[in-house]
């Protein structure tokens, strides 16, 4: 898990660096922030397939393709910008982003909906050839089928993750389900078994994002619960309190008391009464 963590921090800074740049990376770039990762060939494409799911344009080494490429997106953000004029009556006649993600989501939704869709023959060629190693062909299947893991993100809504984590956890499933894919018999058992595989990832993202919940809440109790002991004890006393006076108070350890102090965000160290 710790691993998949490191994965999506990096990831979410590569998507960072590309917004700064107008939505634009080399695959250099993108290959450098993921050095230490160990990722492979295959694994750079599929993230860069993933980046261009986004909107984001993936620009190879040449220094006029990405001059051009930053020429047209201005361009297209002149024209996003103009769509996104208020009217007479100030109200904006473009669609605004709204604090729940859904707008953004519709908007995603429709650019993916975009990509061509292989005919059944075709597709079950995409999987054998994925299965034995064709990174191309592990680049089509992830365009392909961006549109139903999103809609499958959806299925997740209201458990815990915003909309937007969703679509990139279901993303980074679907990479990572393309990265492991073996030949089936079918393209029915080749989709169920890609299917399955992102539905587990999501199910575990949301499952941590629970436990991470359930970890701050019980940090916070702690918390209030120490803050609570500490001005009781302080009344009683008539004046200030050391960790170890409130450790022996509440019968506990004064790493206890300091472990929970330092995960508050205080060491304890510079004034062993900041919490009192």
């Amino acid at each position: 898990m710790e691993q998949q963590d490191k994965f999506r921090q990096v990831l979410q800074e590569v998507r960072s660096e590309a917004e700064k740049n107008g939505r634009i990376i080399s695959r250099d770039a993108v290959q450098k922030h993921f050095e230490d990762s160990g990722l492979n060939e295959e694994q750079i494409d599929l993230v860069c397939t993933y980046l261009m799911g986004y909107g984001i344009q993936v620009t190879k080494r040449d220094v006029v393709q990405e001059i051009q490429a930053a020429e047209e997106t201005e361009a297209n953000n002149a024209a996003r910008t103009d769509r996104d004029v208020p009217d007479e009556d100030g109200e904006k006649t473009g669609e605004e982003i709204g604090e729940d993600g859904h707008s953004f989501l519709e908007d995603y939704v429709d650019e993916i909906n975009r990509i061509p869709q292989p005919d059944p023959e075709k597709e079950f060629a995409l999987f054998a050839a994925a299965s034995a190693g064709n990174r191309k062909a592990k680049q089509q299947l992830a365009a392909a089928y961006l549109s139903a893991v999103c809609d499958m993100a959806s299925e997740y809504e209201g458990k815990g993750l915003e909309t937007g984590d969703l679509v990139q956890e279901a993303n980074v499933g679907l990479m990572l389900a393309l990265d492991k894919v073996e030949m089936k018999e079918s393209l029915a058992a080749f989709r169920a078994c890609l299917m399955n595989e992102v539905s587990a990832y999501l199910q575990q993202a949301v499952d941590q994002s629970s436990e991470n919940r359930k970890k701050d809440q019980a940090l916070a109790d702690r918390v209030s619960h120490l803050s609570e002991a500490a001005a009781q004890l302080k009344e009683e006393t008539g004046g200030s309190i050391t960790p170890e006076e409130l450790a022996e108070y509440l019968n506990v350890s004064v790493d206890e008391i300091r472990d929970i102090m330092r995960l508050a965000g205080d060491d304890g160290q510079e004034n062993n009464n900041c919490l009192f």
